[in-house]
């Protein structure tokens, strides 16, 4: 218990307070990377994960922000709406580095960083982004979970975090990014899921991102953000079953490390399950 405890607590304390640390990677360098840790097991044998979207907090959310008005016939324009008004509604504190000062949200929800939007004493770190647009996602109905991405690097404790959406329209999950207003495109302009990413980063096929990505409405390097997430796409973490307010509750989470790397040492307890099956993680 007390090793996953610091697990978990360095992952909130760098998720929190550390924003596109310096570490000598290349572009070039992180993708060799990934190409040489890509081996991962393939079955659905597991606990399949649950999406609850029934609560009096995301109905509370749904109505007294208007969500509905951000509902188009087409699903798709939906959750880039959303993504969009999640974006640009609450500020992200970009480069945060731990000033004392400032609070973070507590509890941590989408009904209380909404109500909090204006606090210039707040900071909005990126799971706090990623939690508040997964939460928006269900109540409008969509299966919709944070996801955070992790550096392989031993000396690297930075990670991004992001959520995943699912599709009906397009039968798949696709990844949005409401830090930086971010989602990625292959050849054929569809939008990819970080399991695409990483395959992508990893075999060097073509890859861009939407033309708006930015920080709080300012324009934001793309290639910046390219090489970025080509260094924390290398093992992916998030909770088994999705609810309003998981980030306050003890759930079991989940672990996606490939086959052969092992420098981060990771241990299976209770509430941490660590496994290399891709349809496991992803379902």
């Amino acid at each position: 218990m007390t090793k996953l405890f610091l697990f978990l607590f360095t992952i909130y304390f760098f998720t929190s307070c550390v924003q596109f640390k310096k570490v000598a990677t290349s572009f070039n360098g992180n993708c060799r990377q990934l190409k040489k840790y890509s081996n991962y097991e393939s079955n659905s044998i597991g606990q399949q994960s649950k999406y609850i979207f029934e609560s009096s907090e995301l109905t509370m959310l749904k109505q007294v922000y208007e969500l509905d008005k951000l509902v188009d016939k087409d699903e798709l324009v939906t959750i880039i709406n959303l993504l969009e008004w999640t974006h640009k509604t609450i500020p992200y504190s970009y480069g945060f580095s731990g000033d004392k000062t400032k609070s973070f949200s507590n509890p941590r929800n989408a009904l209380t960083m909404l109500k909090n939007k204006d606090d210039k004493n707040m900071v909005f770190v990126c799971r706090d982004m990623a939690t508040a647009l997964t939460e928006i996602y269900l109540s409008i109905g969509f299966k919709a979970r944070t996801v955070t991405c992790i550096s392989r690097y031993f000396n690297d404790n930075d990670v991004h975090v992001v959520t995943e959406v699912y599709c009906k329209k397009l039968k798949k999950w696709i990844m949005v990014d409401p830090s930086f207003n971010a989602y990625f495109i292959d050849n054929n302009n569809q939008i990819l899921n970080l399991c695409e990413i990483r395959d992508h980063f990893a075999n060097k096929l073509d890859l861009k991102t939407n033309s708006n990505v930015n920080i709080n409405n300012l324009a934001f390097n793309s290639h910046k953000y390219l090489k970025y997430m080509s260094r924390v796409c290398f093992d992916f973490e998030r909770a088994i079953d999705i609810e309003f307010g998981i980030e306050n509750k003890s759930v079991k989470r989940m672990i996606l490390n490939p086959k052969g790397y092992s420098k981060k040492k990771y241990t299976d307890s209770e509430y941490l399950q660590i496994t290399n099956n891709t349809d496991l993680f992803w379902n």
